[in-house]
């Protein structure tokens, strides 16, 4: 959910299993393209943008943050933007699509549809992925 204050801030709300590490504001891209669009819609850009992140615990229950995470984008951050894009069209164009981080959220059988078939990925680790529970040690037979 994102939303605009009379200031100028641009607010995303986030919920997240853990705390963010320190310096990830930084590196998101979403504060870039949001501030782009926000400038594109009132004439200027945003104040600020700002991460709200819920982190939920153990038991379910949620607890905010104890610090908003908030940074400003300029024409540089854009311009290094833009860049990737251009790239990555150029890319997908020329049929070039490069792995994702094997430590990445998007590697994984539940949000990569090319995950069993990845020329990127171990074998063994997508043996282990299509191998029946029982045989993972998943079911203890209840």
């Amino acid at each position: 959910m994102t939303c605009t204050t009379p200031d100028g801030t641009v607010i995303d709300l986030k919920t997240a299993s853990k705390a963010w590490a320190a310096g990830r504001v930084e590196k998101e891209a979403q504060p870039t393209v949001y501030s782009k669009l926000y400038e594109a819609q009132h004439g200027r850009p945003p104040e600020r943008f700002r991460f709200e992140v819920v982190v939920g615990t153990k038991t379910k229950e949620y607890r905010q943050g104890d610090k908003f995470l908030t940074t400003k984008r300029n024409e540089h951050d854009w311009a290094a933007f833009a860049a990737r894009v251009r790239t990555m069209a150029r890319m997908v164009k020329a049929g070039i699509f490069p792995p994702a981080d094997p430590g990445s959220w998007i590697c994984s059988p539940q949000h990569c549809g090319f995950f069993t078939t990845c020329p990127y990925q171990s074998r063994r680790v997508i043996a282990q992925v299509l191998a029946p529970r029982d045989e993972q040690g998943g079911n203890d037979g209840r």
